[in-house]
């Protein structure tokens, strides 16, 4: 529903309600709670119905945001409302304050928690997810809501648990400040370079006058980005003004979050998904106040009530961690630039590697194009590609871990060094299949293949959460020996255990890091030299700062080569260009193994010269000649249902209705069946819409809220700029 409705204020509430404050009204026989979005003084009906209660005694949202929202819900096709929704936290919303949390701890060893997991599993799968995940966790104890959401269990799973004296459960104190405790240093702000200084120069005018403008931040890794951020800050402070940093989550580390506190101390609030209701209502509370005047986060930070906003910076802003997956669907990035032009400021958006979006807008004029073409400190590493058809040839089959790198771990740790490992899977085996008769084992509520963790002893779907065991004999023929092909995180790291024996090793994927104690517990043990070789997914590649890091090697660097999306390429140069990133940063140069079986790729070729450039040019040719962005806009619709043929006919409908608005000018694609058919048991249909423009969007959106879904079970889901 985009409508707004128009309501009398009794005499009782006249002087009290104000814009953006909460109110509970009637709507058809129910009793809601809505937002006050504007006081007139005529309806635009006859005889309004009358505000029943006044539900937060001041406004929660100001004018500012009031008009940021309205701008992001018709942009981005959801109603007003929604977007409001997604400004005020849930914890703000519901008046959070708890000072304890409930945490879960397992009264028996990892090895038994898996095998009751494994016995569970038909019985009580529920159960047996929250057994398996506890057994992963990197700590020894989780706070209960991480782990119901991360197993997809009810309390009641636990409880059954806690009843049978396997898990236990207690009370904690809630650590309100989520800064407490941490470790500053009292290093003085380094000098700046000169590509540093030119960069301040462009910017702070801006800043000075507060005025909008927008700048593309490009620098290489480790050339000082951070540091033009917060001497830009320090300037907005100077004017009396808060700023925003929007990090990915994953970049949102302790080593990240240590150097703002070191410079702007108690004035940082520091918002991001692993802190509890309590926790986000606090630091939320600080900002609003006044008390703090920085917030740090990821793309929910867009919405932090910072006052007399002087600065929006988004770092690593090619990252699709940006992207909204829920209405609104958002891309945090496009809206702090909105955010910052509303607002009267300058926005930066910095990268190593940026969107081919940002950077055509830089090309054409419409940001500011400022380079850091050098290391602050270290020296760029040097990027080796290891044909691992050349390997396979000469083993007879498939190495997992080629001689090469396995040649280059020793002499790096032999040397002092320490070594990052990118596996961009997590999981021990990505499937298991029968040789005999072809069988794959999949989920039964999701068209993919399950994924074999083999510390759990299961087969699990990364998209559903299902779990269930697997014998050694094929569950279709009955006669062939299943096998597990593939590799992830969890394999790679028990084989180079057995090739680097004594070697201490760390892991860094979803599964390990349930809570931003594991996730600072691994990284504070690497930073120490405790952990000298670390395995993981992106995780490891972004945001991470270690002098000590002179070998990364990449497994599997050209997977993403292959998806059904076209902007593989882009991501994988991305993400060969930011773990890459990782080595060289101290004395020690720095040296980057990976491993592919397309050497010859123009994306791999670009990221061994370190040529963003040469890839861009290359890319956007491209991108022009099929009209994908940034020469063009798109709208994936999304159809999904539990009955197949409802959910097909009416995306066959939706089809139809888009073609017809649009005309024979603007390509609709599709219907066809998304890339995964069926998700948690409902069917996908999708269609795409290749706009000129944002007005050929707009009149999509218009068309799409012309037609109705045939029953509840049969949702539309519209997504404006797909990442």
């Amino acid at each position: 529903m985009r409508r707004t409705f128009h309501y009398a204020i009794p005499e009782r509430l006249r002087g009290v309600l104000q814009a953006g404050s909460r109110v509970l009204v009637p709507l058809g026989r129910r009793q809601v709670t809505a937002w006050c979005v504007g006081l007139v003084d005529r309806p635009a009906v006859e005889d309004p119905k009358e505000v029943l209660a006044v539900v937060d005694p001041s406004p929660v949202v100001d004018t500012a945001m009031l008009r940021f929202t309205r701008w992001l819900a018709d942009y981005y096709g959801a109603s007003w409302g929604e977007a409001l929704e997604a400004a005020l936290p849930a914890a703000v919303r519901h008046g959070a304050g708890k000072a304890v949390e409930h945490r879960v701890s397992a009264r028996v060893p990892p090895e038994e928690l898996r095998e009751r997991s494994r016995a569970c599993l038909g019985r009580a799968p529920a159960r047996s997810r929250v057994l398996g995940t506890l057994a992963e966790a990197a700590e020894g104890e989780v706070p209960l809501a991480r782990l119901l959401e991360r197993a997809r269990a009810g309390p009641a799973s636990v409880q059954a648990l806690v009843r049978q004296g396997v898990l236990r459960v207690e009370r904690c104190p809630v650590r309100r400040d989520p800064l407490e405790g941490l470790e500053v240093g009292a290093t003085p702000p380094p000098t700046p370079t000169e590509a540093q200084e030119a960069a301040l120069k462009a910017i702070l005018p801006a800043v000075e006058a507060g005025r909008y403008e927008a700048s593309l931040l490009w620098g290489v890794t480790g050339s000082g980005k951070t540091e033009v951020y917060l001497r830009v800050i320090e300037a907005a402070r100077l004017q009396g003004r808060g700023a925003i940093v929007l990090v990915p989550e994953i970049a949102l580390t302790p080593q990240t979050v240590r150097r703002f506190v070191a410079r702007f101390g108690s004035q940082v609030a520091v918002l991001h998904s692993h802190l509890t209701g309590a926790q986000r209502a606090h630091q939320w509370a600080r900002l609003a106040s006044g008390e703090a005047s920085i917030a740090v986060g990821p793309r929910s930070a867009l919405f932090a009530p910072v006052g007399r906003l002087g600065v929006v910076v988004v770092d690593e802003e090619q990252e699709g961690a940006f992207k909204q997956e829920q209405r609104p669907r958002y891309h945090g990035r496009d809206a702090a630039v909105m955010r910052a032009h509303q607002a009267g400021c300058p926005v930066i958006l910095g990268s190593a590697t940026p969107s081919l979006e940002s950077w055509n807008n830089a090309l054409t004029g419409r940001y500011r194009l400022l380079r850091l073409p050098g290391r602050a400190a270290g020296s760029l590493p040097r990027v080796e590609v290891v044909d691992m058809a050349e390997e396979f040839a000469e083993a007879g089959g498939f190495r997992l871990v080629s001689e090469r790198l396995l040649e280059a771990l020793g002499r790096a740790l032999a040397a002092g060094g320490q070594a990052i490992v990118l596996r961009n899977r997590r999981g021990h085996a990505t499937h298991v299949h029968c040789p005999r008769c072809g069988h794959v084992v999949r989920c039964g509520a999701c068209d993919v293949a399950m994924t074999w963790h083999r510390r759990r002893g299961t087969a699990l779907c990364h998209y559903c959460g299902a779990a269930r065991e697997v014998g050694t004999r094929c569950p279709e023929c009955l006669a062939g020996e299943l096998l597990y092909w593939g590799s992830g995180t969890e394999r790679v790291e028990e084989f180079l255990a057995g090739r680097l024996p004594g070697v201490p090793m760390g892991r860094l994927d979803s599964d390990t890091m349930l809570s931003r104690e594991a996730y600072e517990k691994v990284l504070g043990a690497f930073e120490r030299g405790e952990v000298r070789v670390l395995v993981g997914t992106q995780m490891v590649a972004k945001g991470l700062d270690f002098p000590g890091v002179t070998l990364v090697g990449v497994i599997g660097a050209d997977a993403t080569l292959n998806l059904p999306d076209f902007r593989a390429a882009e991501r994988c140069f991305q993400l060969l260009s930011q773990v890459a990133g990782r080595a060289g940063r101290g004395p020690t140069p720095g040296r980057v193994l990976v491993q592919s079986f397309q050497r010859g790729h123009y994306a791999l070729e670009a990221a061994v010269a370190h040529d963003y450039e040469g890839f861009a040019r290359r890319e956007l040719t491209y991108r022009r000649s099929l009209g994908y962005p940034p020469f063009g806009r798109l709208l994936a619709v999304l159809v999904h249902g539990r009955d197949p043929a409802r959910t097909g006919g009416f995306a066959r409908e939706v089809a139809r209705a888009l073609g017809s608005a649009l005309g024979p000018t603007v390509p609709v694609l599709g219907p066809v069946p998304a890339p995964i058919p069926r998700l948690a048991g409902r069917h996908r249909w999708q269609c795409l819409v290749k706009g000129r423009g944002l007005a050929d969007v707009r009149a999509a959106l218009a068309a799409l809220d012309a037609v109705s879904p045939p029953g509840r079970d049969v949702q539309l889901v519209a997504d404006v700029d797909p990442a």
